[in-house]
């Protein structure tokens, strides 16, 4: 049985299937989580310091360079796996360290901590390039987070999973002890001033992972992952919503205040899923995204009704009131397709974005990219509402190793353009007003690509990496135009911009934060 997620390959990638790319692990398991302040905190650590048919030939222009562009981190490996904007503009960046010096944080007793990973979270004022506060929070194993929120009020909220009994827990917690198993998936809630207001663990006596968190206006929480455990809280005897095999994906639903209002959706079949991602459209809808090899993967309404490959993405949308599916289908080709990222268009059309294998997987007509060009392709589909249909679907790639992963890949803009990040190995991936018009070198460089709303163009696509190894895995629209994003990289040749951070700080990585403009109203088609 596989309990962990598929990790990042540090120092390098193996050219090799996209399968085997996602299910190495490495030593450096690089994972995010966050938290903040110790307030109610009941173990753990926590520390808060403030401070057409064909495809399309897309042209390489230089459009100027990245409103912001800075390294952060410490002397040790750093990296962030999300990035969230507030309407002020401050930027939450969830990520993980080995960094004793991370910045503006307490140094910590690593003599307490077996595995000396622990997450780090910061606000940062990238106008004056100043971080208002850092929080640590870890107990004695592995931490990590995978996913942060922000609502109106500048409270932060973030799933992940946990290796430490001692994770800290707040009195409040839908449950303070550790469950059992390999891991525990937790859901946190830290207030706009740095302080701990919610911290629980979830899971059963299984592994359970945290992958995905949000939250609607009448003061619910939503927590999505994988699990291992056939014995989930929130079940009620006798339903036949059971775990159905060597791994399901899970949604649990819950009111802060009233624990009491915990309900819990198994979703898979047999063979095994990871569920990946999570958003709500404005009525309250739930859309979630991932991959499975069930061949009874539980079905609606389905575009697609039976796998294609050996592995298949899917798009399951579900209603708020009892978590009933309105549609779930697969998408996917011959080969392995992975969907990590969700995202849900002010129209509540929802898009996904990850990697495929396959050459024969479902494009549209009018895709800006018809044709499987490397070893492994990024791609981007649009439903419609009901999803009975693609109104796009697209690859994205050159002829290397190309794929969105890691983190929240995708985020959709206030005029309906895709903004998608990840990693290429491609020298001919294709740009457009790119910032970055050449492959910078070394073991990969990170990409930001943004499709208009019909999908057949690209409005800004550019590289972003230097000398070393580069990668972008999480991504979100900034509310006055243009995107945030964040990952890691290995470089020491980037041309930062601002004043946040002028250079690597030492280590093997430094995390990476970029502003990406609006891109120009021309766009790039055949």
């Amino acid at each position: 049985m596989v309990y962990s997620t598929p990790y990042k390959i540090i120092g390098g990638v193996r050219r090799t299937s996209l399968h085997k790319i996602m299910k190495i692990k490495t030593t450096f398991i690089i994972f995010a989580i966050l938290v903040l302040s110790f307030i109610g905190l009941r173990s753990g650590t926590a520390t808060t310091s403030r401070l057409p048919n064909s495809d399309k030939q897309i042209s390489s222009t230089k459009a100027g360079p990245f409103n912001f562009l800075s390294c952060f981190g410490g002397s040790d490996a750093d990296d962030c796996d999300d990035v969230a904007v507030d309407a002020a503009g401050h930027i939450y960046l969830a990520c993980h360290s080995l960094s004793n010096d991370f910045p503006g944080s307490k140094q910590r007793d690593n003599s307490q901590d077996a595995d000396r990973m622990d997450a780090y979270i910061s606000k940062i004022d990238p106008a004056a390039g100043k971080v208002i506060y850092t929080v640590r929070l870890g107990g004695s194993k592995w931490d990590g987070a995978k996913h942060i929120e922000i609502d109106q009020h500048g409270n932060a909220y973030v799933a992940g999973f946990t290796y430490s009994s001692n994770f800290p827990t707040t009195s409040n917690a839908l449950r303070r002890e550790y469950i059992g198993g390999k891991s525990d998936a937790f859901l946190v809630k830290i207030k706009a001033d740095g302080a701990i207001e919610y911290s629980t663990f979830f899971g059963g006596s299984d592994a359970d992972h945290g992958y995905s968190v949000a939250f609607d206006k009448a003061g619910n929480v939503y927590l999505a992952g994988t699990t291992w455990s056939d014995d989930l809280p929130g079940i009620e005897k006798g339903s036949s919503n059971k775990y159905s095999g060597s791994g399901d994906g899970f949604v649990a639903v819950w009111n802060l205040s009233q624990p009491s209002t915990l309900r819990v959706k198994y979703i898979g079949g047999k063979g095994e899923e990871y569920l990946k991602g999570m958003t709500l459209d404005d009525s309250g809808n739930l859309f979630i995204s991932g991959f499975t090899q069930s061949a009874d993967f539980p079905l609606r309404a389905a575009l697609q009704k039976k796998l294609n490959g050996s592995q298949d993405a899917f798009l399951t949308k579900l209603a708020r009131a009892d978590l009933s599916y309105r549609f779930s289908t697969l998408i996917g080709g011959s080969g392995e397709d992975h969907a990590w990222g969700v995202a849900v268009d002010r129209a509540g059309m929802p898009y996904l974005a990850g990697g495929t294998g396959s050459s024969d997987f479902p494009t549209t007509t009018t895709a800006l990219q018809r044709s499987y060009k490397g070893e492994t392709d990024v791609f981007v589909t649009k439903f419609n509402t009901t999803g009975t249909r693609m109104l796009y679907s697209t690859y994205l790639g050159g002829t290397g190793f190309d794929l969105s992963y890691d983190g929240d890949v995708i985020a959709v803009d206030r005029d309906g353009n895709a903004w998608v990040v990840g990693e290429t190995h491609s020298s001919d991936f294709p740009t457009a007003n790119a910032m970055q018009t050449a492959y910078g070198g070394g073991e990969g460089d990170g990409f930001v690509s943004v499709i208009n709303p019909n999908g057949s163009s690209l409005l800004l696509s550019s590289y972003v990496g230097g000398n070393d190894r580069d990668i972008l895995e999480g991504t979100a629209a900034a509310p006055g135009g243009g995107a945030w994003a964040t990952g890691l990289t290995g470089s020491r040749n980037l041309q930062t911009t601002g004043s946040l951070q002028k250079s690597h700080n030492g280590g093997r990585f430094d995390v990476m934060l970029i502003q990406i403009p609006v891109p120009g109203r021309k766009s790039m088609t055949h």
